[in-house]
C-alpha cells in the first residue's frame, strides 16, 4: 500500500514539480496507523529536518514538498540508518537526473509543467528510503 503513496508522489512531483501537503499528510497517517516509528529517534531527526531544511529551502537548492518528504520518512527510521538515508539522496539524485531529463524529453512533459527547473527530487528521496529499508531497519 505504501507504495501506491511513494508512486502518486512521484508522478505529481514529475509532472507538476510539487509535492502536495495533502499527499505528505496521508504518508504520514499511514506510518502512523501501522506504527512505523523505527527506534523512536525518528522524531527527533524529524523535526531537526524541518528546521535546519529552511536553510537549503531559502537557497533554492531544494523544495518545501523535499524537506517535508525527508521528515515524513526519517520519522520511521532507526538512527543508525539516518545518515546513510541523506547520503544516499544527493548520489541518487545525481545517478537519476539524465534518465528523468530523457523521460521528460520523451514523453514532452516539459511543455505541461508549471515549474521547469530542476529535478524531481523525490525519486531520490523515495528510493533512498527503500534502499535503507530493505538494509533492515
Amino acid at each position: 500500500m505504501e507504495y501506491l503513496f511513494y508512486f502518486i508522489i512521484l508522478l505529481s512531483d514529475l509532472r507538476y514539480r510539487k509535492i502536495y501537503n495533502h499527499q505528505i499528510l496521508v504518508l504520514l497517517l499511514y506510518f502512523i496507523s501501522y506504527g512505523y516509528w523505527g527506534d523512536g529517534t525518528g522524531v527527533a531527526y524529524s523535526l531537526l529536518f524541518l528546521i535546519l531544511g529552511t536553510f537549503p529551502l531559502t537557497l533554492r537548492f531544494v523544495g518545501g514538498g523535499d524537506i517535508k518528504l525527508i521528515s515524513c520518512l526519517s520519522l520511521t527510521l532507526c538512527s543508525d540508518f539516518m545518515i546513510i538515508f541523506l547520503l544516499l539522496i544527493p548520489v541518487l539524485g545525481v545517478i537519476f537526473h539524465p534518465f528523468i531529463k530523457f523521460f521528460e524529453w520523451v514523453l514532452n512533459i516539459n511543455n505541461i509543467t508549471t515549474d521547469k527547473k530542476g529535478i524531481p527530487f523525490s525519486f531520490a528521496i523515495i528510493t533512498s528510503f527503500i534502499i535503507v529499508q530493505k538494509l533492515g531497519v
